[in-house]
């Protein structure tokens, strides 16, 4: 089967950089359509006052995206990218990813098109869940955060845009960070104080994006498929996979006192481990953090 490794990763690197060129072209054409818009909002935005924040709740963001109205071009192309449900030979040998059933089917194909959604500013739910994540995760609850700014760092963004960032996961990306919080606040609070210690830190978003990825490939794999019929829900199969995912990333750079330069090779085992063992991954979505 070793023959296959290199057929199947090549494959799957095709995927990808198909997935990217999809968000770069959605992303141009927001920036065609929304980049005066942002440039005015951003010249505008200097030296105005904060306003309060409208705090929401990973439930009510949750219920937003999945209510969106789906366009029948998106839905087709993310469908393509799930496993078909296998042959009555493949069920019959035991040789297939399981079936789904068609509403866990249609739940998967909303989290790959949420997944290509970028951040837009013209819909309010995007920053208002991206404020109300930077809150949660840092405390400061007083006044909404600035779209732009320094700021972002702190909860693990690159740059001065956060947009910029949730390119490759789109809002699935930005809803899973936010599921971190609401799933343990207080392991999301290890999780963070971890990131922030200046013996340790690591970029939070950026690397909870990557796990994001990592949903996205278990997703596209199939081997989500069990899990999502025994939890009776895409979406919590993909959530607890993701936490778990992510608490098995903590321990191995605390147990394994791990800093930046081993953040690539960290990573990639990680992504391998979850790949292989996506069952362990959910179970370890039960921890307690220390």
């Amino acid at each position: 089967s070793n023959n296959n490794a290199p057929q199947q990763q090549q494959q799957q690197q095709q995927e990808d950089d198909e997935w990217e060129v999809a968000n770069q072209q959605r992303l141009l054409e927001l920036m065609a359509n929304g980049a005066s818009d942002i440039q005015r909002k951003r010249a505008g935005l200097q030296g105005q006052p904060t306003p309060a924040i409208d705090m929401v709740s990973y439930h009510e963001a949750f219920i937003h995206f999945m209510t969106l109205p789906l366009d029948e071009r998106k839905r087709a192309s993310a469908e393509e990218l799930l496993p078909p449900p296998p042959g009555f030979l493949a069920r019959l040998m035991c040789m297939a990813t399981p079936n789904l059933k068609p509403l866990f089917r249609e739940q998967q194909i909303r989290l790959l098109c949420l997944a290509r959604e970028p951040f837009a500013e013209e819909d309010p739910m995007h920053l208002k869940l991206l404020q109300s994540l930077y809150a949660c995760y840092t405390g400061k609850v007083s006044v909404a955060a600035p779209r732009f700014g320094s700021h972002w760092g702190e909860v693990g963004f690159q740059g001065t845009d956060p947009a910029t960032d949730l390119r490759g996961c789109g809002m699935l990306g930005l809803l899973q960070l936010a599921y971190l919080h609401q799933h343990s606040p207080s392991n999301a609070a290890h999780i963070h104080g971890l990131a922030t210690n200046p013996n340790q830190e690591f970029p939070m978003a950026i690397v909870s994006i990557n796990i994001t990825k990592f949903v996205l490939q278990a997703l596209r794999s199939g081997v989500l498929n069990a899990p999502t019929n025994e939890l009776g829900s895409a979406m919590e199969a993909a959530n607890l996979f993701y936490v778990g995912t992510f608490y098995t990333f903590y321990d191995m750079w605390l147990g394994g006192n791990k800093t930046m330069l081993q953040s690539g090779y960290v990573i990639k085992e990680l992504q391998i481990l979850s790949q292989k063992k996506p069952k362990a991954m959910i179970a370890a979505a039960q921890k307690s953090l220390h």
